[in-house]
């Protein structure tokens, strides 16, 4: 528990950094909150490694942005576009999926269960990254946000 408070500070200085670096580039800057994780953490130089402290940590900072996100966003926009968000859906996840675990099992010869693994893990989008990419860059705020944001969700929840 001791090196918990010292990760943290080390964190938020990498990721506001990056952030701001990516920021300047034109990129969003959460893309370097994900870069300075992928090159503190285990991945690249280990420096921090995943704890229950820092995952429940993750998890109230996503629960906010979540929250966030939902008090921004109105019904009516996702009830107006449900043909656009259902086939958003298709296109973007099942269609992706079953492309990636016919290939994985056909074409690979990976079992069953690992054919259909890896296709999850390569087709199903983040509600979570989507949603701060939207946050950050304003778009939440007009109706194709929204829209994406729906769609993103939808493609959670199949």
């Amino acid at each position: 528990m001791s090196d918990f408070i010292p990760f943290i500070l080390l964190l938020l200085v990498v990721s506001i950094g990056l952030g701001s670096l990516f920021k300047a580039l034109g990129l969003p800057d959460v893309v370097g909150a994900i870069v300075a994780g992928i090159l503190i953490g285990p991945a690249v130089f280990g420096i921090v490694t995943p704890t229950p402290e820092l995952s429940a940590i993750s998890l109230l900072a996503l629960f906010f942005i979540i929250l966030q996100i939902g008090i921004e966003s109105s019904s009516d926009i996702f009830s107006r576009n449900i043909g656009f968000i259902s086939g958003f859906a298709v296109t973007s996840f099942i269609l992706p999926f079953m492309a990636m675990a016919a290939g994985s099992y056909f074409i690979f010869r990976l079992p069953y269960f690992e054919a259909i693994s890896v296709a999850l893990s390569v087709s199903i989008p983040s509600i979570s990254i989507t949603s701060v990419l939207l946050l950050r860059s304003g778009l939440i705020r007009i109706e194709d946000g929204q829209r994406l944001l729906g769609a993103v969700a939808m493609s959670d929840v199949i």
